[in-house]
Parts: C-alpha cells; sequence; structure tokens
C-alpha cells in the first residue's frame, strides 16, 4: 500500500532536462513521460519515494544528482500545480517504466501528468528505453478519438482535450487494454495539497499484484572490430529490465580464423558477468552467446554478438616508376621503339599507367595508352623525353623520365666509275663509255659527263650524246688525248666524280688481207688451171710486196708454176 503526500505548491518547469552530466554521468537525456516508474505501478517492494520541497524541476533533478541514494526523479503536475519526489530503487528494474500507461488522478476526474527522469543506475548504465506515447483524443467524442474500449479523460475541468485510458480494473497499454488479473485491493493514499489558498487530502485506490509472471529480459550486446596488432576487447551485455540477481553466462558459438588450423588461440575471463573479456584474439571472426537468468522478476533473455578482428592495416608505399630502356638510340629509316614500364613495381597489384612526352620534334604529338608497354612508331629524327607515371590502387605516385634519340637516316655519297681508259687507232674515231658500275647506298637520280680540256689547253673535238645517262657515245674524235668526267649525285643530294681517259691513236700497219679467188671446177682432161690471187688487200698505204702459193690438199701434188706471182 502506498501512502504519500502530494503537495502542490505551485508551477514547476517541466519537459527541459537540465542536469549536469559531469555530475550525473549516466542521466537519460530526456524524461519519459506517461509512465510510472515499474516498482510503483505494481505495488513492488524495494522503491522508495520522497517529496522533496523543489519548485523548480532543474533544482530537483540537480539535487537528485548530488545524492548517492537518489535513482530517479518523479514529477507529477495537475492543472497548474506540480511536485516532484526522490525516488530510491533497491533494483534498477523497479526504477524504468512500467509498459502501461499512468491512470493517477487524485479522484479529481482529471489526469495527472507524469514525468519520469532516470537519474543514477546502482549498475550503470541504463538500458536503452523508449516508452509508447499517449494517444490525444477530444473529451466527448471517445468512439472517434481512441481505440475500441477505451474513453477520453480529461487533462483538467476545463479542457477539451484529454487522452485515451481504459476503465476501471484495466491497465492502458501501447496494444490496448489489459485486464489487471491480480487481486485487487484499495489502498488509501494519502494526498495533501498544499498552496497559498488550502490544504486538502484525497484517497486513491491502488492495486496490490501478485509477484509477476517470467518476462523476457531484453539482452543487448554491441558488436565490437578490432584490428591488430590489438587483440584484446570485450562484450557488454545490457539488460532491461536489470534486476541485482542477474546472472549471465557467455559461450562460443563459432568462428572462422583466418590461420590455416582455423584453431582458436585466444583467451577468455569473466565468462559468468555482464562483460565477457578477451585476449590474445587471431585474425578472423567470432561469434558469441551470452544467457542472461533474473530469479527476481522472475525471467530470462539472451542475444548474440561477434567479434571482427581484422588483420594488421597495411601500411601503403608509393610505388617505384622504371623505364626500360632508360636510354635507346634508333636511326632511320628504323621509325619505332619500344620502351618497357613493366618492370615497375608497387608492394600491391593493379598500377596506373600514364605515358606522355616532355618535349620531342615538333609535330610529333601522337595518343599515348595506358599500356605497361609502350610502341612508339612513325618516329623523326630528334630528341626525345618520355615520362612514365605509375599510381597504385590508393593513389600513390611515382614517375621517371627516359631519353630517345632518333638520327636522321645514313646516306653516304656515291662512288662514281666512269670505266677503264680506251684506246682508238684511226680512222677509227668513235667509242662508248660506260658509267654503269656507279654505285650509292640509296640510289643515284643523276648522271653528267662533262669532256675536259686538255693540260695544254687545246681543247679537241668530239661528239657526245648520252651525256645525262650511264652510257657516253662520243664520235668523230681526232688523234689526241681525250679526258672525260663522269659526276653522279644520290637521292640525299650527296655526288661524286670519276676520269677516264680515251686515246686515239694514229693509223698502224695492219697484215693484208689474202684473197684467192672464188673456187673453181674443171673436167678432165684438163692440162692446167689458172688461180689470180689480184683480190688482196692491204689496209694502210703500204702495197703487197709478196705473194706466196701452196698446196695445201688434193688427190695427188700438182706443179705450181710461177708461186711467187698473183
Amino acid at each position: 500500500m502506498w501512502i504519500f503526500m502530494l503537495l502542490l505548491v505551485g508551477p514547476i518547469t517541466t519537459k527541459t532536462l537540465v542536469a549536469d552530466k559531469t555530475t550525473c554521468p549516466y542521466i537519460v537525456e530526456d524524461p519519459l513521460p506517461s509512465h510510472l516508474p515499474y516498482g510503483m505501478q505494481h505495488n513492488l517492494t524495494g522503491i522508495q519515494l520522497t517529496l522533496t520541497s523543489h519548485t523548480d524541476f532543474r533544482d530537483c533533478v540537480t539535487d537528485c544528482c548530488g545524492k548517492p541514494d537518489c535513482n530517479a526523479v518523479l514529477l507529477v503536475s495537475q492543472a497548474d500545480q506540480a511536485a516532484c519526489w526522490f525516488l530510491a530503487c533497491q533494483q534498477d528494474s523497479l526504477c524504468l517504466p512500467a509498459k502501461e500507461f499512468s491512470d493517477m488522478d487524485f479522484d479529481t476526474g482529471t489526469l495527472s501528468t507524469v514525468d519520469l527522469v532516470l537519474v543514477r543506475p546502482n549498475q550503470p548504465p541504463w538500458p536503452d528505453v523508449h516508452v509508447d506515447e499517449d494517444k490525444i483524443c477530444e473529451v466527448g467524442l471517445d468512439e472517434t478519438s481512441c481505440p475500441p474500449n477505451q474513453h477520453c479523460r480529461p487533462l483538467n475541468k476545463k479542457s477539451k482535450n484529454g487522452v485515451c485510458r481504459c476503465t476501471t480494473g484495466e491497465a492502458t497499454t501501447s496494444q490496448g487494454c489489459v485486464t489487471i488479473s491480480s487481486q485487487t485491493s484499495t489502498s488509501s493514499v494519502t494526498i495533501g495539497v498544499a498552496n497559498s489558498m488550502s490544504t486538502s487530502t484525497t484517497t486513491v485506490a491502488t492495486t496490490s499484484t501478485t509477484p509477476p509472471k517470467p518476462v523476457t529480459i531484453a539482452v543487448k550486446v554491441a558488436n565490437r572490430t578490432i584490428e591488430l596488432p590489438e587483440s584484446n576487447t570485450s562484450l557488454t551485455a545490457y539488460t532491461n529490465p536489470s534486476p541485482d540477481d542477474l546472472t549471465f553466462d557467455w559461450k562460443l558459438v563459432s568462428f572462422d580464423l583466418a590461420n590455416e588450423q582455423n584453431k582458436f588461440q585466444g583467451v577468455e575471463s569473466n565468462s559468468n558477468s555482464a562483460s565477457l573479456q578477451l585476449e590474445g584474439l587471431a585474425e578472423g571472426v567470432y561469434i558469441y552467446h551470452v544467457h542472461v537468468v533474473s530469479a527476481s522478476l522472475p525471467g530470462q533473455g539472451e542475444a548474440v554478438a561477434n567479434i571482427t578482428v581484422l588483420p594488421v592495416p597495411r601500411v601503403n608505399t608509393p610505388p617505384v616508376a622504371v623505364i626500360k630502356p632508360a636510354t635507346q638510340t634508333v636511326t632511320l629509316p628504323t621509325n619505332k621503339a619500344v620502351l618497357e614500364g613493366s618492370q615497375s613495381r608497387d608492394d600491391t597489384e593493379g598500377l596506373e599507367y600514364t605515358w606522355t612526352i616532355n618535349s620531342g620534334p615538333l609535330g610529333y604529338d601522337p595518343e599515348l595508352p595506358s599500356v605497361p608497354t609502350l610502341t612508339l612508331s612513325n618516329l623523326i629524327a630528334g630528341n626525345y623525353s618520355i615520362k612514365l607515371m605509375v599510381k597504385d590502387a590508393e593513389g600513390l605516385t611515382d614517375s621517371t623520365l627516359a631519353s630517345l634519340t632518333v638520327l636522321k637516316e645514313n646516306d653516304y655519297p656515291p662512288t662514281a666509275i666512269a670505266g677503264e681508259d680506251k684506246v682508238i687507232f684511226l680512222p677509227q674515231n668513235k667509242v662508248v663509255l660506260n658509267g654503269n658500275q656507279s654505285s650509292d647506298d640509296h640510289d643515284i637520280v643523276a648522271w653528267e659527263w662533262t669532256k675536259l680540256k686538255a693540260e695544254d689547253g687545246v681543247e679537241l673535238p668530239a661528239d657526245m650524246t648520252g651525256v645525262r645517262t650511264p652510257y657516253l657515245t662520243v664520235a668523230n674524235l681526232e688523234q689526241g688525248i681525250y679526258t672525260f668526267l663522269l659526276k653522279v649525285t644520290d637521292s640525299g643530294g650527296h655526288s661524286s666524280t670519276d676520269e677516264v681517259a680515251v686515246y686515239v691513236k694514229p693509223p698502224t700497219n695492219i697484215p693484208p688481207k689474202a684473197d684467192a679467188g672464188e673456187d673453181q671446177e674443171h673436167s678432165l682432161p684438163l692440162p692446167y688451171i689458172t688461180l689470180v690471187g689480184k683480190g688482196s688487200t692491204s689496209s694502210n698505204s703500204n702495197n703487197i710486196t709478196a705473194y706466196v702459193w701452196s698446196q695445201l690438199s688434193g688427190p695427188k701434188m700438182v706443179n705450181i708454176s710461177k708461186p711467187g706471182r698473183p
């Protein structure tokens, strides 16, 4: 049976929690409206209410913070009056809000407003507590404003607004009306109402209940993630409600470790307390189950949580850019070069390659692909500076340069060969000079024959044809020494020359040409025949001085008369 005085001593500011958290580190930030403490709602022992004289809610909460035996603050207001109580609970669960809505009215016909502030838990921290909100209604419109079997209770005598409540003998919850199954008795609660005008006493009917049925204890355990080399951690179970006789039983359900043996190597401690301590954990995932039991409620609950142990974080180091070869030279007509960047290195895979030409000949600006091995084509002569930048997956970069020299194509001068010197004898006065043995490493594109003057300055006459070809024809030569110059020019503009001499000699004594006449055919008998050699000739001015006839063959030797005559 609860008997306490409600002294209404003037308006108190509500709904604003202003206690300094440095003195109340576990205070719940917001007041919990419309719900009485569980121990008070169910008329349980172990909870004590002390009326204060505070007229300011801020002062009331702050004063509770300074009292070791004050666990919570209860504010009850009606119309424009309010009062504040300190609550001392032997178990934290007695101070927690009941699920039923408050139904206090002090026989005034109107509902009192209740606000509960949780200040200091016996076993910190307070569990995560939420309460259902009142359903606002309009007095007289119960059927449309309230759920079935509920009516609208006014907040004061003149107000048309109220909140939905069940009829007498039923408790109001967010799920609807719940029949109070325990035996109900009327207990006398004396309420003194004091203000500047009067004091009155009111008796309120309360209920005395039998011990509650077993309840489900809400258990919450936060998952934990740690990163090696840190290998120690803990799991803490938070319960609602939190009676003093709670027992805890932690069990390892499963684990998945990164080591090859997949063998648990950690050390557990305090497995029968709210906080399980773990040391020496290896990389992997651990799943734990906690079972919570209270004999005083009675009740039990359970929860599952996991611990994730991450590997030692990798310290990313910048990549190293490498180009092979660092320097190279090519000579046209070879117009291609390969730069190898695949030997660039990093502590991870997946390098990104970016090639750029820092400098090079004007007009050479190809689009370069992002590949490890770069092939440059259609190069032109000049000096190149080529940059490779590599970037790893985390954005770190490094770069290096390579030099490339492209030389112009080698073009050696041609070799002119005018041929061997010629000697002719008059009356032969024509000769052909052959310069086709001239050569070049590419192509000879021009031929030019010229006649040089003699050393004495005398210019001998000659008719020249084919002076722009490898073959020069010279005619109408006269006795003397001629010198001809052959000049050849290649495709690169290089040229060379060669000389050839033609010696024109006077006529010389050439053997005469014998002519024995035409063949003859005769019939026997024939005493003799005559052969005439006068057709024989000489090519020079000298006359034939001797003739000699002789028999070379025949059926028999004949007698030749006058063998020395023509």
